[in-house]
C-alpha cells in the first residue's frame, strides 16, 4: 500500500478507468509515459490471463478491456481499494467519525467502476459535514457518504447493496 505506481499498474489502470475504450501500443505508451517495448510485455500477460482482449475490426492490433473476466473484475475492485487506503481516506474518516463500521459499496465494490463513477461509502455513525475535495482529487473520484446511526434504518434494497460491498473498517454486527 502507498506504493510508487508500477509500470503494470499504470498500464492496467488505463484499461480500468475506459473499460469500453480500445488503445493501440503507441497510445498506451503515451498516456502511461512508459516505453513501447515494456508496454508490449505488459500486453501479452495481460491477453494471456484475458484480462483484456484484441480488437479485430481495426487496421492495427487494438486492446480493450474484459469485462466479463473475473480476473479483470478483481483486479479492478482490489485497485480502487489500495488507492482507498493509501490515499489516507479510510483513516481520515475513522478519525471524523469514529463510525463502527465503513463499507465501500455500489460499482466500485463490485469492480464495475467508470472513470466518471462516485465512491459511495456507508458509515455506521452521526452524520457530520466534512470537506473531502482533498480525497476526491488524490482519487480522481467523487466521494458520497451516506451516514446511517443504525442498520434497520435502511430499505431493504440499500441495505443489501450495502452488506454487499466492502467492508473498509470496523465491524458488522446484525443480530
Amino acid at each position: 500500500m502507498g506504493q510508487p505506481p508500477q509500470k503494470w499498474d499504470k498500464i492496467i489502470d488505463l484499461f480500468f478507468q475506459h473499460p469500453s475504450k480500445s488503445f493501440q501500443l503507441r497510445e498506451i505508451a503515451r498516456l502511461s509515459s512508459i516505453p513501447k517495448t515494456t508496454v508490449q510485455r505488459a500486453v501479452r500477460e495481460l491477453l494471456k490471463t484475458k484480462i483484456i482482449v484484441i480488437k479485430k475490426n481495426t487496421t492495427f492490433p487494438a486492446y480493450i478491456a474484459n469485462e466479463s473476466n473475473f480476473w479483470y473484475k478483481f483486479y479492478k475492485k482490489y485497485s480502487i481499494l489500495e488507492k482507498i487506503y493509501a490515499s489516507g481516506l479510510v483513516a481520515f474518516l475513522e478519525e471524523s467519525f469514529h463510525p463502527r463500521c465503513m463499507i465501500l459499496f455500489g460499482s466500485s465494490a463490485k469492480g464495475e467502476y467508470l472513470r466518471e463513477s462516485d465512491l459511495d461509502i456507508f458509515l455506521l455513525a452521526i452524520e457530520n459535514k466534512i470537506n473531502l475535495v482533498k480525497y476526491e482529487k488524490k482519487l480522481k473520484h467523487k466521494i458520497n457518504l451516506l451516514f446511517k446511526e443504525d442498520f434497520n434504518m435502511l430499505n431493504s434494497e440499500l441495505f443489501n447493496n450495502i452488506i454487499n460491498g466492502v467492508k473498509l473498517s470496523g465491524f458488522i454486527k446484525l443480530k
